[in-house]
């Protein structure tokens, strides 16, 4: 059985513009069930919500499935547009404070679980490096 890809955008005050995302829900998927835990996969720079689309980053995710090694879990993956996963100086893109925004959207639109130990974080470069940044200075929400 396969995962489901969604390919899909949302507005937000903190960034200008739409910001694509992609999520990948587990094959045993159902909006209705006890929430799921999510993962945000932060992309690494020169990327964007495309690389959690890619066929082998799919694969990759329903593999982990099949074989126990991951839970059922929500995987999702917004463009940050080469902001780093910072916040801008000048206040004119907020992508650290969008993190959270998106955390709430992802629970409010695929009943992701609001609980600090269902929520995790991962990236590759500029994603690893947001990532780490946001779990170093906000521990007690992952």
């Amino acid at each position: 059985m396969n995962a489901n890809i969604i390919l899909d955008s949302l507005t937000s005050t903190l960034i200008p513009g739409n910001v694509e995302y992609t999520v990948i829900l587990p094959p045993s998927y159902d909006k209705t069930s006890e929430p799921l835990p999510l993962l945000l996969n932060m992309h690494g720079g020169g990327l964007d919500r495309n690389y959690l689309a890619e066929p082998e980053t799919r694969a990759m995710y329903e593999k982990l499935w099949a074989e126990g090694a991951l839970p059922p879990m929500v995987v999702a993956c917004y463009s940050a547009r080469g902001g780093w996963h910072l916040n801008y100086r000048d206040g004119t893109e907020r992508w650290e404070d969008f993190a959270f925004e998106f955390m709430q959207f992802m629970q409010e639109t695929y009943n992701t679980n609001p609980a600090p130990s269902y929520n995790y974080l991962t990236g590759i470069s500029m994603g690893a490096m947001g990532s780490l940044r946001l779990t170093l200075k906000y521990p007690e929400r992952f």
